[in-house]
């Protein structure tokens, strides 16, 4: 495992080896840069909030608002320092209020500068003083562009994201807006293909 690609929890075969490994190997946590937790369910939720506080070194964290609330909401204190980046599944941007309601949770969310949403809705009832990057889908239309400067205050790229279903690569547009573009994506290109170039340092940020 390396901790420079980047780890994605997708089963619970992964989730219990990783458990494991951190077990046996207690010095690895602290070397875990980036962590994507996808199974988004009850029977592992435990589990990977385990894994979440153990890795407090991390610096990007794909998982949903719920968990960041049982990992990082509620210590006394924010553990979580380094982390700069959240990406969050569309309907758990939904919860992000609660987690926003902690001590510890209000400090992770204002200490992020990137937030990609896999959704067609940006936060909006929370603040992000220090976001400066921002990303989420628009539909076929474009019609549910919408994102508050009051809540982003320090904004400087917001990529609006649309799957096609013709070939090529990514085509980049700007909209009116100077700080706005328009990525439309190539059906290959999922959301984690997106986090791991991410991580390699050549995802949709550095574009």
């Amino acid at each position: 495992m390396s901790p420079r690609l980047g780890i994605t929890l997708v089963n619970s075969e992964k989730i219990t080896s990783l458990k494991a490994w951190l077990y046996t190997h207690q010095s690895f946590r602290h070397y875990l840069r980036h962590l994507w937790i996808e199974p988004w369910n009850d029977e592992d939720f435990d589990a990977c909030v385990g894994i979440l506080q153990q890795c407090t070194k991390v610096e990007s964290i794909v998982c949903v608002a719920q968990m960041l609330e049982a990992a990082v909401g509620s210590s006394a204190q924010l553990l979580h320092l380094s982390c700069r980046s959240l990406t969050l599944p569309n309907s758990s941007s939904r919860t992000l209020p609660s987690l926003a309601g902690t001590p510890a949770g209000a400090e992770f969310l204002a200490r992020l500068t990137h937030l990609r949403v896999m959704g067609q809705t940006a936060p909006s009832e929370v603040h992000f003083p220090n976001l400066t990057h921002l990303s989420y889908c628009i539909d076929a239309t474009g019609d549910n562009v919408s994102h508050s400067e009051e809540m982003y205050p320090k904004l400087e790229k917001v990529i609006l994201t649309q799957w096609r279903k013709s070939a090529g690569g990514v085509r980049i547009s700007r909209s009116r807006s100077k700080n706005v573009f328009m990525f439309e994506l190539p059906q290959k290109w999922s959301e984690r293909t997106m986090w791991r170039d991410d991580v390699r340092g050549r995802g949709i940020w550095d574009l």
